[in-house]
């Protein structure tokens, strides 16, 4: 049982610093390419509660892909429920409070603070949306389909970041998103 333990709180240490590693490398990837990634980041209760408000629809469309009885859909989800089932069982609210908010942060400062935004001033904004978001889908690699639901998640967030212009409305409804998925999988569907 230590020994399971052990695995099940070293997975969950690796998702942080590998999520962690995804904002060093946008940081690293703005320096070289002198982007500057923050430029469009201001935090303010109002920009706190956009980001919980935006997160609404994205959780609408979790909820319902999942209704859809199809037997792709339905195997992504086992695939999820086994993985948080296997690797982040002995976690809890707190541990995907601290994940969702390492991910939303630093995936955000990657994808669509830096990709996004980079790919947009230098070949226009399809194209930094379009790339951006296919590498974001690839970063989830479940499967071929689950990497597309991704894709279209990560262009309502490229949405949300051109109504808003502030990528910290998005920060905070990625984690948030996260947040929600990672508790209604673990405590309603495991239930």
């Amino acid at each position: 049982m230590k020994r399971l333990l052990k695995i099940k709180t070293g997975a969950y240490y690796f998702g942080i610093i590998f999520e962690f590693i995804a904002g060093v490398v946008a940081v690293i990837l703005s320096l070289i390419f002198g982007y500057n990634i923050f430029k469009n980041i201001t935090i303010s209760v109002i920009g706190f509660i956009q980001g919980l408000a935006y997160t609404i629809p994205a959780l609408l469309f979790f909820y319902l892909l999942f209704k859809i009885p199809l037997a792709n859909i339905k195997r992504i989800e086992d695939m999820i429920i086994n993985f948080l089932t296997t690797i982040l069982s002995g976690c809890g609210v707190i541990h995907f409070a601290a994940l969702s908010i390492v991910a939303g942060v630093c995936e955000e400062l990657l994808f669509r603070g830096f990709l996004q935004g980079f790919l947009t001033e230098k070949f226009g904004a399809l194209t930094g949306i379009i790339v951006a978001n296919i590498a974001f889908g690839f970063m989830h690699p479940v499967s071929l389909l689950y990497a597309c639901i991704v894709f279209v998640v990560g262009c309502y967030f490229s949405f949300i970041l051109h109504l808003t212009n502030n990528l910290f409305v998005l920060m905070v409804t990625h984690a948030t998103y996260d947040f929600a998925a990672l508790c209604y999988i673990k405590y309603v569907k495991l239930k």
